[in-house]
């Protein structure tokens, strides 16, 4: 998901830092203030696992996955025969490369998903500097961030389990 491959040019930093810069302009609390920092670590970390799915999707080859699988379908005699052990591993590891591509789409909406609501709680923020007494009725707003902060943090915790995951060196 980066644009140049650098950290940091993330397509989601520009929308994060103009949301980041316009809440700290009309509310300059520690709490919003920290659950906006956060933020900005679970997209972090969620672009890494996204960029580590898509480079072992891409090195798996999804393509020679699926041909290899109908390939060995086609030529059995007879289609409702019990799976052979080779038909048996062919589709596990068909099964397996889309749960990863499942996974990815995930991840990729999670990440959309974090950068609206903070963009919300910007618009918010705007919205209730113009209103007398304002300043704490961003409940509902900061809540939703909160949990799609949890989201991000429990997909990368789930992909750091799976073997060959982060947690054990690959996808770097």
């Amino acid at each position: 998901m980066t644009a140049t491959g650098r950290p940091g040019d993330e397509p989601w930093r520009h929308r994060y830092r103009a949301a980041r810069d316009l809440i700290a302009s009309y509310r300059d609390d520690p709490t919003t203030t920290d659950r906006v920092a956060r933020a900005e670590l679970a997209l972090a970390e969620a672009t890494s696992d996204h960029d580590g799915l898509v480079e072992a999707i891409a090195t798996l080859d999804p393509d020679r996955v699926t041909g290899e699988l109908k390939s060995v379908l086609r030529t059995r005699p007879d289609p409702t025969a019990p799976d052979t052990p080779l038909i048996r591993s062919l589709r596990q590891r068909y099964m397996t490369m889309h749960s990863l591509k499942n996974r990815r789409t995930e991840i990729e909406g999670q990440i959309e998903a974090t950068l609206i609501d903070l963009e919300t709680v910007a618009a918010r923020c705007i919205e209730l500097s113009h209103v007398r007494g304002g300043t704490g009725m961003l409940d509902e707003e900061l809540t939703r961030l909160n949990d799609d902060i949890e989201a991000l943090r429990q997909a990368h915790e789930e992909l750091d389990r799976l073997p060959g995951g982060p947690a054990q060196g690959g996808w770097q």
